[in-house]
């Protein structure tokens, strides 16, 4: 037995478990749509400007009660991947356009946007669906929930 084994079973310590793994032909079919309550705009450069609410801490909260907006203006590749993420490209799609306007490698197009995607999922800005479920979408096939009152 090796010692930090034997230290971690004196102290009781689990060992990590890593994330169970994704089927990758799964993560290319999801696709990504944007947050409905996020504001956002559209300059006439190709830039997305991303409005979010910052809630405000300790002093200042009880201070100004006001809500805080900050702007995220996103570069010109992420501007384009978040035109994409409209609810009708899947991951797949969006990384084959990637591969072809930014001559990129494929797989160096798959880990940036897997990366740039945690990023946008972690602030609340988009977040995925099954590929089927939007193609069922699409047919009319399942009809949009709406909220009860």
């Amino acid at each position: 037995m090796k010692i930090p084994e034997a230290l971690s079973k004196l102290f009781g310590r689990k060992k990590a478990r890593a994330p169970p793994s994704i089927d990758r032909d799964v993560v290319l079919g999801l696709v990504p749509i944007r947050n409905p309550a996020i504001e956002w705009r559209r300059y006439k450069s190709g830039e997305v400007a991303i409005i979010v609410t910052v809630k405000r801490r300790g002093l200042m909260a009880r201070i100004d009660k006001g809500e805080k907006k900050k702007k995220i203006i996103l570069d010109k590749m992420g501007s384009h991947v978040w035109n994409l993420c409209d609810g009708e490209h899947t991951f797949g799609d969006i990384v084959e356009d990637l591969v072809k306007t930014y001559k990129m490698h494929r797989r160096e197009a798959e880990l940036s946007l897997a990366s740039y995607f945690d990023t946008l999922m972690k602030k609340g800005l988009i977040s995925f669906i099954p590929g089927k479920l939007s193609t069922l979408r699409e047919r009319g096939e399942v009809k949009q929930e709406t909220p009860q009152t």
